[in-house]
């Protein structure tokens, strides 16, 4: 076995001697606070669409309210970074253009590994960084990249300018470095701002990918710490320390980003609301 034994005390778990060696994995229980952002577009339309009880419908004023309301709707959420997001490895590979990826080959996983490492996706070349270094997990044969400390970020960066697209499979191991089901959250950054999305219950297979119209500057990977609490004044669940694999780097051609179908529907409605509205006043 890689750990002999687990000490837990206020959050904090080492190993014993493994081969002659101590090793040790830390984590902290402290909760990490999260951001939502929320974009309020259709609101904004929905406003529009309101006017003040007994005034008279302006028509024309109203459409041009619906044309500029219709420049907000069509832009994707995600758009507002210049962001789209793939929860399949097909889609983001049907997007993107030359790739290369970094299965994490060689990567140590009996021991600690100092922050930062430089590392390669084909031709590809990135930064990956953790506050208190990185613990492989994993297996030997199939290493993954993950933090010493549970609470510890992954921080992707220093790509090339080239680089419009990053993806991978994003999940959670334990302090033995084997797989363990949590949540994983993720924020890629470009010039324009970030995107944050949240995978739940990620496992081994679980797939994110960001596809930027202008150069990707840092992708970070965390963890939502599973809930714990005192029973019998032992820790009911163990930490969850962010791991990556298989990560893909992407140069180049982005894909457009396309309106999902609900925006088009929310614009058509406003088309109908006028067109009707229109109407009614021709008949009376």
């Amino acid at each position: 076995a890689r750990l002999h034994s687990v000490e837990q005390q206020l959050g904090t778990q080492q190993t014993g001697q493994n081969a002659g060696q101590s090793l040790r994995r830390t984590g902290l229980s402290h909760g990490i606070g999260l951001v939502m952002v929320e974009f309020a577009n259709a609101s904004v339309c929905v406003s529009l669409f309101s006017p003040a009880r007994n005034q008279p419908m302006d028509v024309a004023r109203t459409a041009r309210a619906v044309i500029a309301c219709a420049a907000l709707v069509t832009a994707p959420t995600v758009a507002q970074a210049q962001f789209t997001v793939h929860t399949t490895l097909a889609s983001f590979l049907a997007a993107v253009g030359a790739n290369g990826t970094d299965t994490y080959t060689g990567f140590s996983v009996t021991g600690l590994t100092a922050s930062p490492i430089n590392r390669s996706a084909g031709a590809y070349n990135c930064c990956a960084t953790a506050t208190n270094g990185f613990y492989g997990a994993g297996t030997t044969g199939n290493p993954w990249l993950s933090t010493n400390t549970a609470t510890d970020a992954i921080t992707l960066n220093n790509f090339a300018s080239t680089i419009r697209g990053i993806g991978g499979n994003f999940f959670g191991s334990n302090i033995s470095g084997a797989f363990q089901s949590g949540n994983i959250t993720l924020t890629a950054t470009n010039a324009a701002g970030s995107v944050t999305q949240t995978l739940i219950n990620a496992t081994t297979s679980t797939f994110l990918g960001f596809v930027s119209t202008s150069a990707i500057t840092s992708l970070v990977v965390t963890t939502v710490p599973p809930s714990v609490g005192p029973t019998s004044g032992s820790v009911t669940s163990s930490p969850l320390w962010p791991t990556v694999d298989n990560l893909i780097l992407v140069e180049g051609r982005s894909a457009s980003v396309v309106p999902e179908p609900s925006t088009y529907a929310l614009l058509g409605t406003g088309l109908m609301f006028i067109g009707r509205i229109a109407r009614r006043r021709k008949v009376s």
